[in-house]
């Protein structure tokens, strides 16, 4: 038999209540249970189940995706008593199943749950989480040692949410069920200050926290156990491998790449349902399309295209589609993908406010009709050097060696500081480009690397005085600090790219993609973000990787092997829709303003609507639209009407338990 392998929704509950006593659940507790789980379906339509005991429910749903049988149905239970549910795909799992074989291990099934299941009896936690390969999200409950054991996998592809409320800890791959859960316990969400000081400033939320105080999520490349006293112990078992020792992007080092590059490229093609890619027409979509139609020739593109707004890339996937000879299907988006942004609110559960999830969202709901299956080039700018901060410190280093910064004028250095004091300045319209990058040139980069060309670093200004206490030292630009101490990165360009792969990458890039696909039951698979591939590239040298002239060089080497240099974008493009635009024409921009100065937009216990209207103002006078606020102003309000109705259901539901 093939290999079973699902992506799906897990959720659960641990009561330590219940736990020291022993008792049971009532058949309401349990149908309400079951009904959040299926909050999940659209995460896992094809099936679900949930395990019980006296102070544990674990529920799973399931999306098929290898081996349609139902023989890794789960919560799987080892022979050991030992109760896991899993949402990802462990690639190595024929590897470790030999190994495991050899150890005297026989399997019931030939998937990669019932492996990692084993693993985790055998090994234990942290032996298991240094072999496998993967994307996952899991939580095995272990009877014998009375523990609950949960893992995030390295880069952050699979989300999992915990909320803590008297003595019970609840758990999931959404915010739905959770919320809903505690709220039928008595929890009321309040919002975070800190979380929306940063999605104000970045539109997203750093892991740990979601937007709600009470409510999770767990770190990428961490696990947490926690015993049935309820004492918890976390672990990071992954971070960013900066090694002491790097090498040069050599002959042999580019075999290496190559040879990984390939093995990662393969395991993402295995599907016994079709398999498409995200074709965008930029450098990491072209490149792993390219190469995922040497393996699967019958392989379908899909391209997102906001007329006159990224021409360039989708003329340019067109001519890659049809030099690969393979179909190509075209998703037209314009402002009605405003009219799903409440459901995709609710599909996210914190406060998110990437607009870049609107079209990531259309994509996959055209790709969902035909495909369950879909690759995508993420992951391909962040260790490489594919944003222009990375370039600029490139430069910064080379200047450096040759202590020519030292010689500047105490005056330009004066000048810089002055910039990058002047917070309130930037917030209103932010900084002109040559500003922002002659920053990066010459001032510390302790502060250049949480400087925004936006001016929105600087919105803790917009919060409330009670807020503004609540953040104290966890304010956007100090916490960005703090990440970089605790990287220990070598350089200032390896803080850079670091930042990048283990907060932008991993809490946006990973977060907005996986919710937008799963919302339409589609899985993605990012093979640039092959731990093994990303591994070595972190051991090339930081300037063989990205130079002030040459971005992503490991990438293009890769691409120069797929396709020809003619049909290799030279630019990094990006997409993105026209919000302001889409802001104006249908007049949300204006409604959001109008609930914010009457106070109805629920934002108003951390946000100062005077100071938020009196940049918009200012802005406006001088011609500077204050899009991305608008934006994460209407995002957020969005979500707080969300929260608040999720909340209230499940409080009904509190009188039938």
């Amino acid at each position: 038999m093939r290999g079973h392998r699902d992506m799906c929704g897990i959720f659960g509950v641990v009561d330590h209540s219940r736990l020291s006593v022993g008792a049971a659940w009532t058949r309401a507790e349990l149908r309400w249970f079951d009904s959040l789980r299926d909050r999940l379906y659209r995460r896992g339509p094809d099936g679900a189940a949930t395990w019980s005991e006296s102070g544990v429910l674990l529920g799973h749903r399931r999306l098929s995706i290898l081996d349609l049988s139902e023989a890794g149905a789960q919560p799987m239970v080892s022979s050991s008593g030992t109760v896991l549910v899993f949402n990802g795909e462990i690639y190595n799992y024929v590897e470790l199943r030999s190994d495991l074989e050899a150890a005297g291990a026989t399997f019931r099934s030939s998937g990669d749950t019932v492996v990692l299941l084993e693993a985790l009896d055998r090994w234990g936690l942290q032996r298991t989480l240094a072999r496998i390969r993967g994307m996952y999200a899991f939580v095995a409950w272990r009877p014998v040692e009375r523990q609950l054991w949960m893992a995030r996998d390295p880069v952050g592809k699979k989300p999992l949410f915990i909320g803590r409320h008297r003595g019970a800890v609840v758990f999931g791959s959404a915010v739905d069920p959770v919320l809903a859960w505690l709220a039928a316990s008595g929890y009321r969400p309040q919002l975070d200050p800190v979380a929306i000081n940063h999605a104000l400033a970045t539109g997203w939320v750093p892991a740990t926290r979601t937007g709600l105080t009470g409510i999770e999520k767990l770190a990428a490349g961490t696990c947490l156990v926690i015993d049935a006293a309820g004492a918890e112990r976390r672990q990071v078992f992954w971070s960013i491998p900066f090694p002491t020792s790097r090498v040069s992007l050599d002959v042999p080092t580019e075999a290496k790449l190559v040879d990984l590059f390939e093995q990662a490229i393969n395991r993402r093609l295995r599907s016994d349902v079709p398999v498409a890619t995200l074709l965008s027409g930029g450098l990491d979509s072209s490149l792993v399309t390219a190469a995922a139609c040497r393996g699967n020739p019958s392989i379908v593109a899909y391209t997102a295209h906001t007329r006159h707004d990224n021409d360039d890339e989708f003329r340019l996937a067109g001519r890659i589609a049809r030099h690969l000879k393979i179909e190509q299907r075209v998703i037209d988006i314009d402002a009605a993908a405003l009219d799903g942004l409440d459901t995709l609110v609710a599909h996210y559960g914190e406060a998110f406010c990437d607009s870049s999830a609107l079209p990531t969202a259309a994509i996959c709901r055209a790709a969902g009709q035909h495909h369950r299956v879909v690759l995508t080039g993420d992951g391909g700018d962040e260790v490489q050097g594919g944003y222009i901060g990375a370039q600029l410190f490139a430069l910064r280093a080379l200047l450096w060696q040759g202590d020519r910064l030292e010689a500047q004028p105490g005056s330009l250095r004066r000048r810089a500081f002055s910039l990058l004091e002047d917070g309130s300045r930037r917030l209103r319209g932010g900084l002109p480009a040559w500003q922002f990058r002659l920053l990066r040139l010459i001032a510390s980069p302790l502060q250049v690397l949480t400087l925004r060309d936006d001016g929105l670093d600087g919105s803790a200004a917009l919060l409330n005085a009670g807020a503004r206490i609540a953040l104290g030292d966890d304010e956007w630009q100090t916490w960005l600090r703090r990440r970089v101490f605790e990287m220990n990165p070598p350089s200032a360009i390896d803080a850079q790219l670091g930042l990048d792969f283990s907060t932008y990458l991993a809490d946006d890039l990973n977060v907005k993609v996986d919710v937008a696909a799963m919302a339409s039951s589609v899985e993605t698979r990012a093979p640039l973000l092959d731990v093994d591939f990303v591994t070595a590239c972190w051991g090339v040298k930081t300037l063989d990787r990205v130079r002030p002239w040459a971005r992503k060089r490991i990438i293009r080497m890769l691409a120069n092997r797929y396709l020809p240099s003619h049909l290799l974008i030279q630019r990094k493009q990006g997409f993105s829709v026209p919000v302001g635009r889409w802001l104006a024409t249908t007049g949300a921009g204006a409604a959001v303003l109008a609930d914010l100065e009457s106070g109805s937009t629920g934002l108003e216990t951390v946000i100062d609507p005077r100071e938020v209207l009196a940049v918009v103002d200012a802005n406006r006078r001088t011609g500077r639209p204050s899009t991305e606020l608008i934006w994460r102003l209407l995002v957020l309000s969005r979500w707080v009407r969300w929260v608040r109705a999720n909340s209230a259901d499940a409080a009904g539901w509190s009188r039938q338990l």
